[in-house]
């Protein structure tokens, strides 16, 4: 069955590639295009054409992807303003009128009555309709091509003969002239030059230019005192200006290689280098309507790295289908319920389910867990669902959000539910389970029963749901006259596959990492030297390093926009609107990888902790370092009364006119003192009781004081090294 945005290949010399641009499998029709050619009108296929063509080998199905639009965030709002107006035009017939729109003689009909109903162009509204088709179904392709115009990035050099560009001079000034291409290499000749002395500001280099090649020195012709003169036609025009030579200096100049080569490599590398390393009915089928809610579990945890510290109870996030009654995604999280907690869930209800398991220590296939769909409606609660940042995802990946009423859990009872199958399943077996006698007098303290941590309970959670989504019988499921037919069991699961199958189609399956990253909540941060900084960590990113962030950042700090994941501070997301994706991934620096493997939450605990170990020695370093002043205080006073007991009564030139021989004479002394302590730890101890006294410093080999080899201080005497 062909899928909306997927192409067929058809068998040619050369072969064609079609386009799905509309599909709808409970009618049994498809519309397609020529991939290659944007103006063509899509023709419309139904089910046993299709099913003929690729029967005969002539059209080869192949997979196609959703189309990437831009951020909406990152729009002007002139581009908003424009695709607003034209979609309002159009989108009652898309909503309304498909697929009489592939048919021409409809077609012309329905674009002419809308043309005489908003008063728009019919050759305008063709040309949008046309971009729809060929660009995707979605408002979002209508936006203008406006950042295609002109030429951007390349440089637009006057001529000499050209009319002088910029304002006019004031007054009696000169007109000035544009700089041409052999002017902009003269400006480059001159900056090299500057850029070698490190003396040289960029003014001085402009007026070394204008001194090299603008103007000569009509001192020797006159004979009297040297004095430039403009050269040609810059008599005339004057001279380019120094706001014009610092715009092609600083456009075509490496500012950073500059500053390397002006202070030098190895100040450069000292100084300026990056430091990196130190419900059923309003459901139509599988993923219609996902319903998404928290609940905080009735069991403590303990901390992942210290077991000794209970943490609390955490918040258990559930999505699911509502058509299937499948859990499509969870998220167990210290967070208390919130956006940025909810997006987790949403974001794993996207994920490959495959690798989550994996993530735990859980090996499944992906029959199992075959959930990793975007759903057309999202029901929650209205204080976490409204939501600011929740606008731009619903845009961008055409979908519906239905917040429920304050204190009406009823409204969305199908995922409310599921958190009492969920608690109930573990509820025997888990230490620290909360029962209904908790702060009961007499009552037990569960809270010091608490064995499990996060990563363990969110592994139990797995599993449980793995059991209710492939095993646990939905005794009051509503069933579908088609499920007995079929004799399709009531388990979520089965139900899902059956509805992927008979109903609904397959759902829309966006790119994981594109869809993470709408919903994952964004702040501004700092670059530094060290890396982009973030909750105490420091990370780089290849397009930092590519455009010197941090390098840039030792001259000023500046800020970038990222989006994060507090369950895992490994990685950040750095915004790129130039980007297809829109973000770059940011990895911990080799200085920040002591922290690897910690979560957000682990990491402010962290912070916290560190904080308040430093304010708790605060006071005991303040007195400690009162006490080492005053010792040196004491120390410096004492030798200046030493110092007033034998005052020096020699002039100040004699004091200190012979300052290197005394520097000698205390070197020796020190030398002196040196070998005797050094000699003290290589004699034998002296014996507790009776016996000889170890032999004198003067005397080895048992040699007595008058046959004794000279002392040190005689042997440095004698060689000139002190004086007598």
């Amino acid at each position: 069955m062909l899928l909306q945005y997927d192409l067929v290949e058809v068998a040619g010399d050369p072969p064609i590639l079609l386009k799905v641009v509309w599909a709808d499998a409970a009618r049994g029709l498809f519309a397609l295009k020529d991939a290659g050619t944007p103006n063509e009108w899509p023709r419309l296929y139904d089910l046993p054409e299709v099913t003929e063509l690729v029967a005969s080998g002539l059209w080869t199905p192949r997979p196609g992807e959703m189309p990437l639009f831009r951020d909406p965030a990152y729009l002007p709002e002139e581009h908003r303003n424009h695709r607003d107006h034209h979609w309002s035009a159009l989108q009652s017939l898309i909503e309304d009128s498909l697929p009489r729109l592939f048919l021409k003689r409809d077609r012309c009909m329905l674009l002419k009555e809308a043309s005489e109903t908003f008063g728009i162009p019919l050759r305008t509204m063709r040309r949008d309709l046309q971009r729809l088709f060929d660009r995707g179904i979605h408002r979002d392709a209508l936006l203008p091509d406006w950042h295609h115009v002109g030429n951007p990035g390349k440089p637009r050099l006057a001529t000499e003969e050209g009319v002088k560009r910029g304002r006019k001079p004031s007054g009696d000034a000169k007109p000035g002239v544009n700089v041409t291409e052999s002017i902009r290499r003269l400006f480059m000749i001159a900056s090299d030059i500057g850029s070698r002395n490190r003396k040289m500001t960029l003014l001085d280099t402009y007026h070394l230019c204008m001194r090299m090649f603008f103007a000569e020195d009509v001192g020797e012709i006159t004979g009297g005192k040297s004095r430039l003169i403009a050269v040609g036609e810059y008599q005339e025009r004057g001279l380019p200006r120094y706001e014009q030579f610092a715009y092609h200096v600083r456009k075509e100049v490496d500012v950073l290689d500059a500053l390397r080569r002006r202070i030098g490599g190895r100040q450069y590398e000292m100084k300026k280098r990056a430091l990196l390393s130190n419900s059923t009915q309003e459901a139509w089928g599988p993923a219609a309507r996902y319903q998404i809610d928290a609940t905080v579990l009735d069991v403590y945890i303990r901390s992942r790295k210290s077991k000794k510290r209970v943490v609390g109870r955490p918040t258990l996030y559930v999505v699911i289908d509502v058509f299937s009654r499948m859990i499509v995604g969870i998220s167990v999280t210290l967070e208390h319920p919130s956006w940025a907690s909810a997006m987790m869930a949403l974001a794993n209800a996207v994920g490959d389910k495959v690798k989550f398991c994996e993530r735990y220590g859980i090996t499944i296939t992906p029959e199992e867990w075959p959930c990793n769909h975007i759903c057309g409606i999202l029901e929650g609660d209205r204080g976490e669902i409204e939501s600011a940042n929740i606008d731009h995802v619903l845009q961008r990946f055409n979908m519906t959000v239905e917040n429920a009423a304050a204190f009406r859990a009823d409204w969305k009872g199908i995922v409310e539910s599921r958190f009492r199958i969920l608690q109930q399943s573990f509820k025997a077996y888990v230490d620290g389970y909360v029962e209904t006698d908790f702060r009961v007098r007499g009552g037990k303290d569960y809270r010091l029963d608490a064995v499990l941590d996060i990563d363990e309970l969110t592994r139990i959670i797995i599993r449980n749901v793995l059991h209710y989504n492939n095993a646990h019988e939905l005794t009051k499921y509503p069933r579908h006259p088609g499920m007995t037919e079929d004799r399709v069991p009531s388990v979520p699961r089965e139900i899902w596959n059956w509805g992927v199958a008979n109903v609904g189609g397959l759902p829309r399956t966006p790119r994981e990492d594109v869809f993470a990253f709408s919903l994952m909540p964004t702040m501004k941060t700092s670059v530094r030297r060290e890396g982009i900084y973030f909750h105490g960590r420091h990370y780089t990113c290849h397009h930092a390093v590519v455009n010197k962030w941090f390098e840039k950042a030792g001259e000023a700090r500046f800020s970038v926009t990222i989006s994060y994941d507090k369950r895992d501070s490994d990685e950040i997301y750095v915004h790129d609107p130039k980007d297809p994706k829109g973000f770059h991934v940011a990895v911990l620096t080799p200085g920040s990888r002591h922290q690897k493997g910690m979560n957000g939450w682990e990491t402010d605990a962290s912070l916290k902790e560190d904080k308040r170990i430093a304010q708790e020695r605060r006071d005991e370093q303040t007195l400690e370092k009162a006490a080492t002043d005053a010792a040196n205080e004491r120390e410096v006073e004492e030798a200046r009364r030493k110092a007033a007991l034998k005052p020096d009564l020699r002039s100040a030139a004699q004091k200190v006119s012979n300052i290197r021989q005394d520097r000698s004479d205390e070197q020796a002394t020190e030398i002196l003192g040196e070998v005797a302590d050094f000699r003290s730890l290589l004699r034998p101890d002296p014996p507790t009781t009776g016996g000889t006294d170890p032999t004198p410093l003067g005397q080895v080999n048992g040699s007595s004081s008058g046959n004794s080899r000279p002392s040190v201080r005689e042997r440095l005497r004698a060689a000139g090294r002190i004086r007598s």
